[in-house]
């Protein structure tokens, strides 16, 4: 019989200790409970919100996307204007120059050769 009533008193002993230290546990789980509650009422208040601004976002990104590459090629087109409108043209120019200068450079070689003939 005493070791029935010893076996009973450290069964209450160790239910008394488990009770003590889970009153804490469901205790703070509780509150924990409470802030992940309220973490999810914010998340579902503001999370529309948040959505929608990040579509907008992304529409303006792809709009910004899209002026850059109109500009680009406006840019392109702009060289392609600049070298048929300018350059060919300059080419042109100088290659007249080029011809002038050595019917000059002929002339003056002409010249030195009749006053050396003389």
């Amino acid at each position: 019989m005493a070791v029935w009533e010893t076996a009973l008193v450290l069964l209450i002993l160790s239910t008394t200790i488990l009770v003590i230290i889970a009153i804490p546990v469901v205790n703070q789980l509780r509150q924990s409970l409470k802030k992940i509650d309220k973490t999810f009422d914010t998340l579902n208040a503001d999370l529309p919100d948040i959505l929608e601004d990040l579509k907008v976002m992304g529409e303006s990104f792809s709009n910004i996307s899209q002026r850059i590459e109109d500009m680009t090629d406006d840019v392109a087109e702009l060289e392609e204007t600049l070298v048929t409108e300018i350059k060919e043209p300059l080419q042109n120019i100088a290659s007249v120059i080029s011809s002038v200068l050595q019917l000059g450079n002929r002339l003056v070689n002409r010249r030195k050769t009749a006053k050396s003939r003389k």
